[in-house]
């Protein structure tokens, strides 16, 4: 490990900067944490024999068997079309995974920063 070599703090107007905005473009309310960004009401799982006549047994077997797909294989694996990924067992958008890693690092990034203020993080 090498000392530190031309540091520059920042300016005084950028210390402190959640402290001074609580509302600002990179502030988490972490008291909202649990709060459901999508109702669950609107996105009902249809009943199995529903679902049996809606989805390919593929699909069936991944979705309500935990079953798992061969790579490169299912008829999406080599689509760069734009867009969302959904539930197809119900319609629920899931957040894509390069956000989800986004907001995982950022929150652990807040949390070296700020961890007497941040909720307790557990597995499972």
């Amino acid at each position: 490990m090498e000392q530190l070599k031309n540091f520059i703090p920042a300016e005084e107007y950028h210390q402190d900067y959640l402290d001074k905005n609580p509302g600002g473009y990179c502030h988490i309310n972490l008291n909202a944490v649990n709060t459901f960004l999508i109702d669950p009401e609107e996105y009902v799982k249809p009943d199995d024999d529903e679902l049996k006549s809606k989805l390919s047994n593929l699909q069936y077997n991944v979705t309500q068997n935990k079953y798992t797909e061969h790579p490169f294989e299912n008829e999406y694996w080599d689509s760069e079309e734009k867009g969302i990924y959904v539930d197809i067992t119900t319609g629920e958008p899931f957040i894509p995974l390069h956000k989800q890693i986004q907001f995982r690092l950022w929150m652990a990034k807040l949390y070296k920063a700020y961890p007497e203020r941040c909720c307790k993080l557990c597995r499972g």
